[in-house]
């Protein structure tokens, strides 16, 4: 493994090559184009946007303990339906004029405090953060933050999907390094509403959550409440 600041020079020096790639390709391209700015994705076929967290509360509910997050409550991590992203996508291929940029984010203003009370609902949990100091110390040491993190969570997840008859899932309960900084991910999707799009899902529900459960529920990659 790269020591952590390797990790980050490398991460940077790929940011900048990503984005000297796509000036150029801007700069020269004949093809009209419009660039979409998601905020978290949500919904069926959801991955990695809140499934991550989603997984994370199906094991504190397996394991019986309080869920724990680092930094606070009120921590954005703004979300955007998988729906209202594919609308988004056609009006702007009707819509929107070419080399256009917009952000997608619902008018929600999620944070971690929105979800961690979805949470609560759907499994049943309580959930709460870690204090400052702790998390200053996990992000100073994120690798082994991450490594026991997801050493706690990956025997009772192999259990479930034992416990299930569940073989092959595309679902992970290892979080991702990125998951742990405290980088508020805080959008404003309001541009795009001026040239005539509306949001179908302006607000983050317990509902649509569940609807995201029923999806891998549905094809059994997912293990099922007790």
């Amino acid at each position: 493994h790269y020591p952590l600041r390797r990790q980050r020079q490398m991460c940077i020096r790929d940011r900048w090559y990503q984005r000297r790639v796509r000036e150029q390709f801007l700069a020269t391209t004949k093809l009209p184009y419009v660039i979409l700015r998601t905020a978290t994705v949500y919904g069926p076929g959801d991955i990695r946007g809140l499934m991550p967290r989603l997984i994370a509360g199906r094991l504190y509910r397996f394991l019986n303990k309080k869920m724990k997050l680092l930094w606070d409550a009120d921590l954005r991590i703004n979300t955007v339906h998988v729906r209202d992203v594919a609308k988004a996508i056609w009006h702007c291929c009707l819509r929107a004029e070419p080399g256009s940029i917009f952000n997608l984010a619902d008018k929600n203003d999620t944070n971690q405090a929105k979800i961690n009370s979805l949470l609560e609902s759907i499994y049943g949990i309580e959930t709460g953060f870690y204090n400052i100091v702790k998390s200053n110390m996990a992000k100073m040491n994120i690798q082994d933050a991450q490594k026991i993190v997801n050493d706690k969570h990956l025997a009772p997840w192999t259990a479930l999907l034992t416990r299930n008859k569940i073989e092959v899932t595309p679902l992970s309960p290892c979080i991702a390094t990125e998951l742990l900084y405290d980088n508020p991910l805080s959008v404003n999707g309001s541009h795009i509403e001026s040239i005539g799009f509306t949001y179908d899902y302006p607000e983050i529900t317990e509902k649509l959550l569940r609807e995201e459960l029923d999806y891998v529920l549905e094809q059994k990659i997912f293990p099922p409440m007790e």
